[in-house]
Order: C-alpha cells, then structure tokens, then sequence
C-alpha cells in the first residue's frame, strides 16, 4: 500500500512484497510475505510482520506502532531492516523473532522509542542489532529487554555503545 486508510477485520498481505508507505491500518495487520517495509505509516492495532523471501526488507521508518509488534524473521541470505532513514516509534510491546542466516536490524540510522518491552528471540545464525549504522534506541523507564520463549541460541544480540550509537535504558 502506497497510501490510503485499512478499517475493520484484519489486513492479510500475502506474497513477494508487502510495502507499508503512507498509510494508516486502523485494523490488525497479518503479514507474510517475501520481504517486507515499514516506511511511514501508522498502525493502530497489532502487527504480526513475517519475512521469509530471499530480498532484504529495507523500511524507511517513520513509521508509530500503537499495539503489540511481532517481527518474525525467516529469510535466509537477507537481512529485515527497520528504521533505515527515519525513527520509529513503538508504544506497545515489541517481540523479534529471528531464525534466520542474517540479522534483525533496528533504529538502523536514526532514533527509534521503545514505549513497551522488548521480548527477543534468535535460533538462527544471524543476530539482532540495535543500532547497526548510527541509529540510536530509547527504552522508556520501567521497560524491559528480555530473552523470548525460544530462547537466544546462536549469534549475537548487539546494543551499539559509543557516543553516536547507543541505547538508553
């Protein structure tokens, strides 16, 4: 979807690409395809977003996430990208789950709010990095990071320190 507004029932997106720009889901979002992009929209209910293709999901970012967010990362050779010129703003809980070959990037270059806890998940080879070019992450007080169900079982979890790259906890 390019622009446009989503009400009632849930939004299924199927397929090679599901590309959010501009628009505003006023529903649940249930995504599964290829690859996938958040570039600045606005989701009002939950989110359950997973990419199993083999091009990388690169989203701008701007995007503001209202509900909970499942971020499910299964693409082999390609990496699911947040944040990639614009922060993001979630206020509800974040869960990733990556079983992929490669990495979950988030606030990729620019500063991304965590308004929720942040549940993380990794059973494949590739990581989760928070801050992977520049970006910057904010966790809101009294807000968690914890390992998922699954556990954190291979690679690594990065939380870029430096004085241009850091998260806040």
């Amino acid at each position: 979807m390019t622009s446009g507004t989503v009400t009632n029932g849930t939004f299924y997106a199927r397929g090679n690409l599901a590309a959010f720009n501009g628009t505003l889901m006023d529903c649940p979002v249930d995504a599964d395809c290829g690859y996938i992009r958040f570039s600045g929209s606005t989701f009002n209910s939950t989110v359950t977003a997973t990419d199993q293709g083999v091009a990388t999901g690169t989203g701008a970012g701007g995007c503001t996430f209202n509900d909970d967010v499942t971020i499910i990362h299964g693409g082999n050779g390609t990496y699911f990208t947040l944040a990639n010129t614009t922060g993001d703003v979630f206020n509800a809980d974040l869960t990733v789950i990556n079983y992929s070959s490669h990495e979950v990037h988030l606030s990729t270059t620019s500063n991304t709010q965590f308004k929720g806890n942040i549940i993380l998940n990794n059973t494949g080879t590739g990581g989760i990095n928070f801050g992977n070019s520049g970006g910057t992450s904010t966790l809101d007080s009294g807000k968690t990071i914890t390992i998922g169900s699954t556990g954190f079982t291979n690679d690594v979890l990065l939380l870029s320190i430096h004085p241009t790259n850091y998260i806040l906890i």
